[in-house]
């Protein structure tokens, strides 16, 4: 589901979950930051919808919620 919808049906259960995540991907240095004034208006587009795509959550057994 999507992180809204998550966070609508497990608040703060899935607020931590998706701190969590995020905090992986900073530790783990996945993305690096760049300037959004230096890129095209259509690389800025893509890269808001890939940030889309990350934010989701997952109900697996037992109400166990993965980020």
């Amino acid at each position: 589901m999507t992180a809204k919808a998550g966070i609508e049906k497990h608040s703060n259960v899935a607020k931590e979950v998706l701190l969590i995540e995020f905090q992986q991907l900073h530790d783990f240095t996945v993305f690096k930051g760049i300037d959004p004034a230096s890129l095209p208006a259509a690389q800025k587009k893509g890269a808001l919808r890939a940030t889309r795509s990350i934010n989701h959550i997952k109900e697996i057994r037992y109400e166990k919620i993965k980020g």
